[in-house]
């Protein structure tokens, strides 16, 4: 599955009514805009796998859109999700995989993460000490 041209999924704002992220998708057909909400939006609104957490990516013929898990604390973890159905208008979307920090390496949290090719590039958080007298 490929992204259709007229398509991309970006984050909102949550609504002023909602604390949780909502993830939705745009179309336009020139490359630029104007763009127009897709009329599924918002498609995902949750805390768990709403906030986008890197470029959707294909891999042996799915298309797979990273999300961060924001509960129980922002950067928990990140939802891989296999695209099911992107038309424009329609979306269907069901998580695959968890990816959470590994702690016994000191890591609190996950953010990000992209592939290129055969690369595959994520970030993480962790608490580190400050060096007393370090600027």
């Amino acid at each position: 599955m490929s992204v259709p041209e007229r398509c991309a999924v970006k984050v909102a704002s949550a609504a002023r009514t909602s604390s949780s992220p909502r993830a939705e998708i745009p179309s336009t057909r020139p490359a630029l805009g104007p763009w127009t909400a897709h009329p599924a939006n918002p498609v995902r609104s949750d805390a768990r796998r709403a906030r986008p957490a890197g470029a959707l990516f294909a891999h042996d013929g799915a298309l797979f859109r990273p999300a961060q898990i924001c509960v129980p604390r922002y950067g928990a973890g990140l939802s891989i999700n296999r695209v099911l159905r992107l038309t424009p208008h329609s979306y269907a979307e069901r998580q695959v995989e968890r990816v959470l920090p590994d702690a016994a390496q000191g890591l609190l949290g996950l953010h990000t993460m992209n592939r290129a090719g055969d690369l595959t590039v994520a970030d993480a958080f962790t608490r580190r000490r400050r060096i007393a007298g370090a600027p």
